[in-house]
């Protein structure tokens, strides 16, 4: 790992829309999962607040009136993550007005114009704020520095992986990158073909299949970038990447690699290393942002860093008598 990580600022302070305040995303996620959740007796589409309303129990029985907004994944409708949260005073005040019992803010950026938004908005209608989930999300500056000098700044391992063995891979066939768009669906079977093998399970399927297979089309019809890198050696396939291409920002959504092609290649590493290098030669990249979470066995999101941001979801807590429940469930709160 670097021996620092800095705060994403370029997020933090929300200069510009991410990916998950693209009209697409909404609008695949309407078509998909908004479809679905129609069809249940307890979900209530809003699209005046772009919110959905939910009815949550407690202990199994205690109904709680639940809201969260439009493309965020719910219990009921658990849909791909959406991370990012923004939305101004505007919004945020028009959600919180609607909101009858709780309201679900998820991945909010901390200390961002919109975590103090909703936190003072909420306080001044006498609404209880909590906060929940902290996780940190990661990316690599590729605006500040070149890429020589990001690999100086990473360990001797990290470094190995992610560029000195690319001779070894070169060494073991004829080496290329293809990007196949428009062909998702040959991507997306490959990439579930390899996430089937790796963690026993594909990696989009039922209604998440559908949504990306909209999502795609609609992300390049708005003139954003969708890459569907794939890694070749003598012709086959050993690794995926899905990068989109929104403002200055590359989001890395999926990637999925040939388990044990190699001893002593990381093959999704090797893939990152030339990915990374492509966005610090590009003039109009700034980041290449790997997001939240973590790997199966580490978590190289972290190692591969330059920097990050914490998200936290909120819950804003209306009838004094949820208040209440909230506070005897934790007290130290």
């Amino acid at each position: 790992m670097p021996a620092s990580l800095v705060e994403d600022q370029a997020l933090i302070e929300e200069r510009q829309p991410t990916l998950f305040q693209t009209t697409a995303w909404e609008q695949a996620w309407l078509e998909t999962w908004g479809q679905q959740g129609s069809k249940s007796s307890n979900i209530r589409l809003d699209h005046k607040s772009h919110s959905y309303h939910l009815t949550r129990r407690f202990k199994g029985w205690l109904p709680i009136p639940t809201a969260t907004t439009i493309g965020c994944s719910e219990r009921s409708l658990p849909s791909i993550r959406r991370e990012y949260y923004q939305a101004s005073i505007r919004q945020i005040t028009a959600q919180l007005d609607d909101t009858k019992g709780q309201r679900l803010f998820s991945d909010v950026i901390l200390g961002s114009p919109t975590y103090h938004h909703i936190k003072s908005l909420a306080q001044q209608q006498g609404l209880l704020v909590l906060e929940q989930d902290h996780t940190l999300a990661y990316s690599v500056d590729t605006n500040t520095k070149d890429y020589p000098t990001y690999l100086d700044q990473l360990s001797a391992n990290t470094r190995l992986k992610l560029h000195n063995r690319r001779k070894r891979l070169h060494g073991s066939g004829t080496v290329t990158q293809n990007d196949l768009w428009p062909d998702v669906s040959t991507f997306i079977e490959q990439l579930n073909d390899f996430h089937q093998k790796r963690w026993g399970k594909p990696c989009y399927e039922g209604m998440n299949l559908a949504f990306i297979k909209r999502l795609l089309p609609l992300l390049n019809d708005e003139g954003h970038g969708v890459r569907l890198n794939c890694l070749t050696v003598d012709g086959k396939p050993v690794s995926l990447l899905l990068d989109i291409e929104v403002g200055q920002r590359v989001y890395n959504l999926q990637s999925g690699y040939k388990e044990q092609y190699r001893p002593g290649l990381s093959l999704g590493t090797l893939h990152f290393g030339y990915r990374i290098e492509h966005a610090f030669k590009s003039t109009h990249i700034q980041a290449y942002d790997f997001m939240a979470g973590e790997g199966k066995n580490s978590n190289y999101k972290a190692s591969l860093a330059t920097q990050q941001c914490q998200l936290v979801s909120l819950i804003a807590v209306k009838p004094l008598w949820l208040k209440c429940l909230y506070w005897l469930k934790n007290p130290n709160r």
